[in-house]
């Protein structure tokens, strides 16, 4: 199982994707838009892992976040282990 504080990154309050999903990423996909219509951006839609599972990413341009995606239930970004998670960090 997996613990808040074994994926902490650098800094004070990110964590690592590649430690939350157990898994190295092996491309990210996109389009390009133009937000709010300013100058174009690449706007994430998947994160490919190494095994090929996915976790789709959506959101508004300033408040991304990404969703089960595709076949893979073991990534950890499951509702249940973001929940968990996000409750240990509260506590700490």
């Amino acid at each position: 199982m997996i613990h808040y504080k074994n994926i902490i990154a650098d800094g004070k309050y990110d964590i690592s994707l590649v430690k939350l999903a157990g898994k190295n990423i092996k491309d990210i996909f996109g389009v390009l838009c133009k937000v709010n219509g300013v100058e174009p951006v690449f706007q994430i839609s998947r994160i490919i892992f190494d095994d090929n599972s996915e976790a789709g990413a959506e959101g508004e341009h300033d408040f991304p976040y990404l969703t089960e995606f595709a076949c893979s239930d073991d990534h950890n970004l499951d509702s249940e282990t973001i929940q968990r998670l996000y409750n240990e960090m509260k506590a700490l």
